[in-house]
């Protein structure tokens, strides 16, 4: 709610929790320990609840919300498809994250493309754009 920083003036009933620094750094309290992790978890996992071989396709699967569904939806043993932009994003997408197909929603056969990938289905569909 109130970004990273030291100190806020709030009545206290706009805090949830309290970060307290640990060996971690504190910036995970941004990303996946924070909203964007908090997001991935429970909107996969609660909505989409994949399980082991099933297809979970992820619309911005290189931005902070959709690194964490790709590889949270491999720790459950689905298949995962990304869907992003640029070249760049898409080696993140196969080479940082584990995503095991990745495609740009600028391909001009997009359709074509997603067919390919998943030519048993889509099982889940993480949209987060």
């Amino acid at each position: 709610m109130f970004g990273l920083q030291r100190y806020a003036i709030d009545d206290g009933s706009n805090v949830d929790r309290r970060f307290t620094e640990t060996d971690l750094p504190a910036s995970l309290a941004l990303g996946v320990l924070g909203l964007n992790g908090l997001t991935a978890y429970f909107g996969l996992l609660d909505v989409c609840d994949p399980q082991p071989g099933e297809t979970v396709v992820v619309s911005t699967a290189s931005g902070a919300v959709g690194s964490a569904v790709g590889q949270i939806a491999k720790i459950k043993g689905a298949r995962t498809v990304g869907i992003t932009s640029s070249h760049q994003k898409m080696a993140l997408c196969r080479d940082k994250f584990g995503y095991d197909a990745v495609l740009s929603y600028r391909d001009e056969n997009l359709s074509g493309a997603l067919q390919a990938a998943c030519p048993d289905g889509v099982d889940c569909y993480f949209d987060n754009t």
